[in-house]
């Protein structure tokens, strides 16, 4: 066993005690919680109701943000239910797993204002004759729900404490709602900082607002509070131990007292264990890359030409010798694909068997190669900046789902400019015999089902919702035909045993620069993407570690491009809210 396999088992064994440890922890922090399921009308709803202790307890309902679902407020939920409250998440309209779509979407405020309130007050309604409930309410929403629950702390007198985090809303009076508590991340944008600032600021009769400090009384129901918590920022505030800290302390004092007997509330610390989960199942795909059987093996028929092609200039194409290259005469059906260029080995290379009892050579050997620096600038930049020049006046509307539509398009024609770029560059061909179409298929499969359901699950389960319920199933499919020329172009210019270095960042920055342009050009339309753009970058990094990984084992790009266009538009099909025309 050779140092390089020696490592592999040591990689795998040390992620699955990771995974292990993680899911054990996870699981973990749901201990002395019941959790159940429900159907407010058509609004899902999770019940997380504390054993044992007295009974009827006060309510805590709790609304997601934007793009959202209730899985992401399950910190606050089980901190709260460990704490001796009755929490209750729910699914918007066009989130998570609600089936309504959304009215309105980002073009009719009103609308979707209207209906996201009208979610949110059967749920409040239902609470406050919930079976163990005393029919004293409290709200906490984060983002979009901040300016929703507000309204309806306002007009529903039951509600007697109101929570928001990351808050916006130009209805807050001096006076209403009731004891209102704003938390933002310190590491969130200022306008968010003043605007808490600013809403806190409404009660003090022209004086201005300290973060950290409360003004008013609780029990004359004028208690304002602006609180920032250090180092987090518009989605991390859903884990902080200070945030949460912050939102029970004030929902005791709001509603009169602690449901169990004083002292430290629990929080919810599950951000460092999701960390750990995700490291061990991004670690542990490398040695599980190494079981992919290879779609590029060294075959006796190309070996003549791989030896040869060994002694080819990378800039001509040609012999170093000025001869012209002879290959062995191939069919298209024996090629499959034409391979660019590639920089292989001396025909004296060891060879090596891989897992599946596959006699292959060196990597380089097998290796798809692609432009240098020079070749590769051009092709990669012109589409960046062409794209959303593009697109700029072309109509969306077609997808039922918020911005979905332009990703697919934006993915689509930067896929195909990319890949008129690389034909017209018009590298130097070597055609190899060797590519075994069942095995690329096979390999495409294993890392798609890795990519999609071993991230997607654990997602699911501890962070958000990544079911493609109702009709977000056949959404998958439409946004996976935009994403796949976009990532097939992609991966056939950055693989290789030529590659530039860095191409692959190269190429996901440009992308990102691209994104922000359409941005620019459309602000009222587009601006919801910048505030994805993070779980964009975030995803790029992840899915391409696992496509440069199975790249190197296969020595084909193809398998990694098609499982990450599988994963992205599993991504965007399954959160971007769903909305009706």
């Amino acid at each position: 066993m050779n140092s390089r396999v020696v490592l592999r088992v040591v990689v795998a064994l040390l992620a699955l005690a990771g995974i292990a440890l993680a899911l054990q922890r996870l699981e973990a922090l749901g201990a002395g919680v019941d959790v159940t399921r429900h159907h407010v009308g058509a609004i899902p709803v999770t019940a997380f109701t504390p054993r044992g202790g007295r009974a009827p307890r006060s309510v805590v309902v709790i609304a997601h943000g934007f793009a959202g679902s209730q899985q992401l407020m399950q910190p606050y939920a089980l901190a709260l239910a460990r704490r001796g409250y009755l929490a209750l998440t729910f699914d918007f309209p066009g989130h998570g797993r609600n089936a309504v779509p959304m009215a309105g979407g980002l073009v009719d405020f009103a609308a979707s204002t209207q209906a996201l309130l009208k979610a949110l007050g059967e749920v409040a309604t239902a609470a406050r004759t919930w079976p163990g409930g005393d029919g004293r309410l409290a709200l906490l929403g984060h983002s979009m729900a901040s300016d929703i629950v507000i309204r309806r702390a306002m007009a529903d007198p039951a509600v007697r404490a109101t929570v928001v985090l990351s808050a916006y809303s130009p209805v807050v009076t001096a006076s209403s709602p009731r004891n209102l508590l704003v938390v933002d991340g310190a590491l969130e944008p200022r306008m968010l900082h003043d605007e808490g600032l600013r809403i806190v600021s409404l009660a003090l009769g022209g004086a201005t607002a300290e973060a950290g400090r409360t003004y008013g009384d609780f029990a004359r129901g004028t208690a304002r509070r602006f609180a920032l918590a250090e180092g987090v920022e518009h989605i991390s505030v859903l884990y902080s131990a200070a945030a949460q800290r912050e939102a029970i302390d004030w929902i005791d004092r709001g509603l009169g007292a602690p449901p169990v007997a004083p002292g430290p509330p629990y929080v919810d610390a599950r951000g460092g264990w999701l960390a750990l989960l995700y490291l061990g199942l991004v670690a542990l795909a490398w040695p599980l890359s190494a079981l992919l059987p290879r779609a590029l093996v060294a075959s006796r028929d190309a070996g003549r030409a791989v030896a040869r092609a060994g002694r080819l200039d990378p800039v001509t194409g040609r012999h170093r010798e000025e001869e012209p290259l002879e290959l062995p005469s191939m069919s298209a059906l024996d090629v499959g694909i034409a391979t660019p260029a590639v920089r292989v080995a001396p025909a004296s290379a060891t060879l090596a068997t891989n897992p599946w009892g596959e006699v292959h050579g060196a990597r380089e050997a097998a290796a798809h190669g692609t432009l240098g620096w020079r070749g590769l600038w051009p092709v990669a930049v012109l589409p960046a900046i062409a794209t959303p020049l593009l697109l700029w006046s072309v109509p969306g509307g077609f997808l039922p789902i918020l911005l979905g539509d332009y990703l697919l398009l934006h993915f689509a024609v930067y896929g195909m400019l990319t890949a008129l770029g690389l034909w017209l560059s018009r590298p130097r061909r070597v055609p190899l015999r060797a590519v075994r179409p069942l095995a690329l298929g096979v390999a495409a499969l294993a890392a798609t089902l890795y990519a999609v359901f071993a991230i997607g699950l654990p997602l699911d389960r501890y962070l958000t919702s990544f079911a493609p319920t109702g009709q977000r199933g056949p959404l998958v499919l439409a946004v996976f035909a935009g994403a796949l020329p976009y990532f097939l172009a992609d991966e056939w210019l950055v693989r290789g045993a030529s590659h530039a270095r860095g191409a692959y960042a190269f190429t996901k920055l440009l992308f990102l620069v691209s994104i922000a342009l359409a941005i620019a050009l459309n602000p009222e339309r587009l601006f919801f993407l910048a505030i994805v753009t993070p779980v964009i970058l975030l995803a790029f990094v992840i899915y391409g570690l696992f496509s440069r990984w199975v790249f190197h084992s296969i020595g084909h790009p193809w398998a990694g491009a098609l499982a990450n266009a599988a994963a992205f538009a599993w991504l965007i099909a399954v959160t971007f809210p769903v909305v009706s025309p």
